[in-house]
């Protein structure tokens, strides 16, 4: 009988870099699809969409390898938590993207290493030091210079916040099921779960997709299946410290996405506050190790 135990591979710094930043530049392709689809079809049906097709295609390789035991058997209340944090979390997302541009949506959502820093402080244990302080200033502040309250506000935006704050939580839900269950079997817990929590949406919103919306829907859960295979092995070669600056090239991939296929150009506010975001979730993670506590 095979283990739920997660057993990571030697350590590999560069190699465990090269696979975080291959799914890093990957992500915003599945969302520049899901954002196309959404022109024409519902978010809420695209979100089920993207699971069902994930889950249809990582089925089988965990029957290969664990026969019918191919979902965890230990702290299922963590499971689901960590499920729903994400399913939510790419709802309000494609939300966001079918009103907002690509780059924009994503780089407020960067607010997500933040919120998890700020999180595992309570749900964690882990210290509440000055970068976790400078990082929560610098994260909100850039925030607001994207989403720009002075002006009518973006519902797009708003959303795109949201995805922030639930992805944070994801997060950290991970981190609290990493050393667990196996990888293949926590995502492939993650695809069946989603895909059934979000049924109800999708019967309600029931879009009928065309040939072309069909193949793009398969190559949503291709790119999301890899993607998410790339970061589980990223994560068997190197820490979580070390990778998490890496989040960021999801914003340069956002960026020529959005501008290639979108024709979208970001404005001189977006520059702004993604660089308040990055710079402030880069001081919470480069100065964990040495910061002080607050007193």
């Amino acid at each position: 009988m095979m283990s739920d135990q997660f057993i990571p591979k030697n350590d590999n710094i560069l190699l465990g870099a090269a696979l975080f930043s291959s799914a890093m530049l990957l992500i915003p392709g599945l969302d520049a699809i899901a954002k196309y689809l959404a022109q024409d079809m519902s978010p809420l049906y695209v979100s089920w969409a993207r699971y069902l097709a994930a889950a249809i295609m990582i089925i089988p390789f965990g029957i290969r390898k664990f026969g019918m035991g191919i979902f965890p058997k230990r702290n299922l209340k963590s499971h689901f938590m960590r499920t729903f944090f994400i399913v939510v979390a790419m709802l309000f997302f494609f939300v966001s993207l079918s009103t907002t541009p690509l780059a924009t949506a994503s780089a407020v959502t960067m607010i997500a290493p933040i919120v998890a820093t700020m999180a595992a402080v309570y749900l964690l244990g882990e210290r509440f030091t000055w970068p976790k302080l400078a990082a929560l200033v610098m994260g909100f502040i850039g925030a607001m210079i994207i989403i720009n309250p002075t002006v009518e506000i973006q519902i797009g935006t708003i959303f795109a916040a949201l995805t922030g704050l639930f992805y944070g939580m994801y997060i950290v839900t991970t981190r609290m099921t990493a050393k667990q269950s196996d990888p293949l079997k926590t995502l492939t817990f993650q695809c069946v779960v989603g895909a059934l929590m979000l049924t109800p949406l999708a019967l309600y919103a029931w879009d009928t997709p065309t040939q072309t919306e069909f193949l793009l829907i398969l190559a949503m859960g291709v790119v999301s299946l890899t993607a998410h295979g790339l970061t589980l092995l990223a994560f068997q070669y190197a820490q979580t410290s070390t990778l998490s600056p890496l989040v960021y090239l999801e914003v340069v991939s956002a960026v020529f996405l959005g501008y290639v296929i979108f024709a979208d150009v970001p404005t001189i506010s977006f520059w702004i506050g993604a660089a308040f975001i990055i710079i402030g979730g880069l001081s919470a993670t480069m100065g964990r190790a040495k910061s002080k506590p607050l007193r």
